[in-house]
């Protein structure tokens, strides 16, 4: 069974994975601000702590949402017919154009 102290130390370790793969992707991010933006955000230090926090729940989150989708769309094997992998392959194309574009498009709208 599973015990109080055992969901705890699950707990505990999520977030810290969370929070280490939100240092590596947030240090990505921030190399691509200094190198190519106007240099590092404009933030305070408590956000600086925070952030990789955020971005790795975000990450971790979305890969759960994308694992779920390959699941309904199943695996991709060489002996389905053409249309079913060409729809399959559409259903991917459409959902990553949306994630890719839709912010943008967002900010554009909301102006």
């Amino acid at each position: 069974m599973f015990s109080a102290r055992l969901l705890g130390r699950g707990a505990v370790a999520f977030v810290a994975v969370a929070y280490v793969y939100g240092l590596f992707l947030g240090a990505f991010a921030l190399a691509w601000e200094w190198a190519f933006r106007d240099g590092l955000p404009k933030w305070t230090w408590w956000q600086y702590l925070l952030a990789p926090l955020g971005i790795g729940f975000l990450a971790l989150m979305l890969e759960a949402f994308w694992t779920l989708v390959m699941k309904l769309i199943g695996p991709d094997r060489v002996t389905d017919p053409h249309w079913k992998r060409a729809g399959r392959m559409m259903v991917v194309f459409l959902l990553m154009t949306a994630f890719i574009l839709g912010p943008g498009f967002y900010k554009i709208a909301h102006q």
